[in-house]
C-alpha cells in the first residue's frame, strides 16, 4: 500500500506534539505556583515571627528598665511628686521620697523595710520626648494617659511592684513589662508581647545597733540642772544613760525610767561595750566600714569643714532629705524643729554638736562630741536616740527621750537595698 502523503502525515503529529507541550508547560508553571505560595507563606511566618520577636525583646528590656529604674529610685534622696521627679516644697507639706511612697519600716525589733501598699509606679517612653513615669498613691500608674492618645505603638511600658521577700528583711521587686501600654502595664488594651522580671532585694548599711540608752555617751558625761534623760521602755531595758567613762549628775538633773525602777539604776558607767571613737563605734552600728558607709548613695553629705549653723540641715530637710552626713562641727544657736515622730531623720556629724537654742527633733544622732546648753527658758527636747563618740554636756532644760518607735523609723534611712545575686528571673508572657 502506499505511503500517506507527507502532509498528512505531519498534520496528524502536529497536535499531538504541542498538546503535550502545554501539559508539561501547565505543570511546571504548577509546580512553581506552588513553590511561590509555599516560599510565601513561609516568608509571612517569619516575618510574623521576626516582628513577635521584637515585640516581646522589647517588653523584656522594659522589664530591665524598670528594674534599674527602681534601684535608682530608692536610693533617691529627694522628694517627689506624681510624676516621679523632684518636687519643691509647697504648702508645709511634701509628698516624700520614693522609698517613703511604697515602703515602710516595720515595727519590730528588725526595723526591716515592708511594702507600705499595693501601688504602682511605672514608666512609658515617648517617641520623642522619652521616659514619662508615673508614681501614683494607689493603684496602677496610668501611663497610656501620661502617653497621650496619639502614640500608643512602639512605646514600652513598665509597671513595679514591691513584696515581701522570702528572707527576713528581704523585699521582692518585681517588674511587667510591655511592648506597649496595655493591660498590666498601665493600659487596658491587649498587650502584643508582656514580660515579667523578678528580682530579690536585701537593705545593706541600716543601723543594726540602736542605742539602748537615751543617751550613749563615749567620753565624761555631765547632766546639769534642768537636762533629763528618760527610757521608760522596759523592753530595751529602760536605761537612761549608758557611757563608756563616769558622769557627773547634778542633784536638779532628772533619769526617767521604767515604772516601778529607781532612776539611779538605770544607769551604766565604764561599760567597755560603749566604742571608744566614731572609726569604730559606726562600723559597728551600721555592719560596714567607714569609708563605705560614708559612700552610701542614700546619704546627703553636707560640708561642715568651717561649721554649719543649722540652715544647711534645714534646707536638706525641706527638699525631703532625711539621711544627712556632716563633715564638720554642728552650731546650732537658733530654735528648730527638725523631722517628726512619722518622718525621723538619721543624722551623723563627724564633729562636735553645740546646741545652744530649744531644738526639738526627732531621729538617731551620731557626733563625736554633744553639748547642749539653751540660753533660755524654752525646753528642748531630741526624740529617739543620741549617741556621743567623745564628751557629752547637757545643761539646762534638755531632755533626750528613747524612742523605740522613731528609732525604729530611723534606721533604714541610709540604707540601700541591692540585688541578691542569682536572684534575677524573668518570664516570657507572649
Amino acid at each position: 500500500m502506499p505511503a500517506p502523503p507527507p502532509e498528512t502525515r505531519a498534520g496528524r503529529t502536529t497536535p499531538t506534539r504541542g498538546g503535550a507541550t502545554l501539559a508539561v508547560v501547565l505543570v511546571l508553571l504548577l509546580g512553581v505556583g506552588m513553590v511561590t505560595v509555599l516560599a510565601q507563606r513561609s516568608l509571612l511566618i517569619e516575618t510574623r515571627s521576626a516582628a513577635q520577636q521584637t515585640r516581646a525583646t522589647r517588653a523584656l528590656h522594659a522589664a530591665d528598665a524598670g528594674r534599674d529604674w527602681a534601684l535608682v529610685m530608692l536610693d533617691h534622696r529627694r522628694a517627689v511628686d506624681a510624676a516621679c521627679v523632684d518636687s519643691s516644697p509647697g504648702g508645709g507639706s511634701l509628698p516624700g521620697r520614693f522609698r517613703e511612697r511604697y515602703l515602710q519600716s516595720a515595727a519590730d525589733a528588725s526595723g526591716s523595710l515592708s511594702p507600705r501598699s499595693l501601688a504602682r509606679p511605672g514608666c512609658v517612653r515617648h517617641p520623642s520626648s522619652g521616659w514619662l513615669c508615673r508614681c501614683p498613691d494607689s493603684g496602677d500608674a496610668d501611663l497610656a494617659a501620661a502617653l497621650g492618645s496619639d502614640v500608643q505603638e512602639d512605646a514600652p511600658a513598665f509597671l513595679i511592684q514591691f513584696e515581701r521577700g522570702p528572707r527576713p528583711g528581704s523585699l521582692l521587686l518585681r517588674i511587667d513589662g510591655c511592648s506597649s501600654p496595655a493591660a498590666g502595664c498601665g493600659g487596658s488594651s491587649e498587650a502584643d508581647a508582656s514580660a515579667r522580671v523578678e528580682q530579690l532585694l536585701h537593705p545593706l548599711g541600716h543601723s543594726l545597733r540602736p542605742p539602748a540608752a537615751a543617751l550613749v555617751s563615749s567620753g565624761e558625761v555631765l547632766l546639769g540642772p534642768g537636762s533629763t534623760l528618760i527610757n521608760t521602755d522596759a523592753a530595751s531595758g529602760a536605761l537612761t544613760l549608758q557611757a563608756r567613762g563616769n558622769a557627773t549628775l547634778d542633784a536638779a538633773a532628772q533619769l526617767v525610767s521604767a515604772p516601778g525602777r529607781l532612776p539611779q539604776s538605770s544607769t551604766v558607767l565604764q561599760d567597755s561595750r560603749v566604742p571608744a571613737d566614731a572609726e569604730r563605734g559606726l562600723p559597728l552600728a551600721f555592719g560596714l566600714s567607714l569609708q563605705r558607709l560614708r559612700q552610701m548613695p542614700a546619704w546627703q553629705r553636707i560640708d561642715c569643714s568651717g561649721g554649719c549653723t543649722g540652715s544647711e540641715v534645714q534646707a536638706a530637710l525641706d527638699q525631703g532629705q532625711r539621711a544627712l552626713w556632716l563633715e564638720g562641727p554642728l552650731l546650732l544657736g537658733t530654735d528648730a524643729q527638725w523631722g517628726s515622730a512619722e518622718q525621723p531623720l538619721l543624722l551623723v556629724v563627724r564633729g562636735e554638736v553645740r546646741v545652744s537654742a530649744a531644738l526639738r527633733a526627732w531621729g538617731l544622732l551620731w557626733a563625736d562630741s554633744l553639748d547642749w546648753s539653751p540660753a533660755g527658758a524654752t525646753p528642748a527636747r531630741w526624740i529617739g536616740g543620741v549617741v556621743s563618740f567623745g564628751s557629752s554636756r547637757l545643761n539646762g532644760p534638755v531632755q533626750l527621750q528613747r524612742d523605740e518607735a522613731v528609732l525604729q523609723l530611723s534606721r533604714s534611712l541610709a540604707a540601700s537595698l541591692l540585688p541578691v545575686p542569682g536572684s534575677w528571673r524573668d518570664f516570657d508572657r507572649p
